[in-house]
């Protein structure tokens, strides 16, 4: 069972769903700084497993197809950052296997490490999904569409 090879990687709170946004989108939180295994492969499962169950809570009745992101970058660091080929791997999985379905992605408080990898990464990422990508902080400054 997929939840029992990833039960290590759920054990400290790292990436749950919780809640709906205004529009009855299911979102997802992650919390990068509870970053608790090297175990890249069930790092992705864990994503993977998370937005299967996001696809499972869509009011798919009421016309919800997608879902939101959280991504909370309070206490981030080089030591809980993930390897960039563990990143380029989920943005796939994000495209392949669940096309058209994220509706907005907030990173709050994203810090300079971040920044870089997302100038890697960009040139990748659709138009359309680049233009859900909002940044956020706590202090109230923000950027809109994935431009920092």
């Amino acid at each position: 069972v997929l939840s029992d090879m990833i039960e290590e990687e759920c054990k400290t709170g790292k990436l749950y769903i919780h809640g709906f946004d205004r529009s009855q989108r299911p979102v997802m939180y992650q919390k990068p700084r509870y970053q608790n295994t090297n175990n890249h492969a069930n790092q992705v499962k864990q994503v993977v497993y998370f937005l299967e169950r996001e696809m499972a809570c869509m009011d798919k009745e009421k016309g919800v197809e997608q879902h939101v992101i959280l991504i909370d970058f309070k206490g981030y660091s080089l030591l809980n950052a993930p390897p960039m080929h563990v990143t380029r791997e989920v943005m796939t999985v994000l495209m392949d296997r669940f096309p058209e379905r994220l509706g907005n992605a907030f990173m709050v408080d994203a810090p300079m490490l971040f920044s870089m990898a997302w100038r890697i990464l960009r040139p990748f990422i659709p138009k359309a999904t680049q233009e859900k990508v909002h940044f956020v902080s706590r202090s109230g400054t923000h950027g809109r569409n994935g431009k920092m």
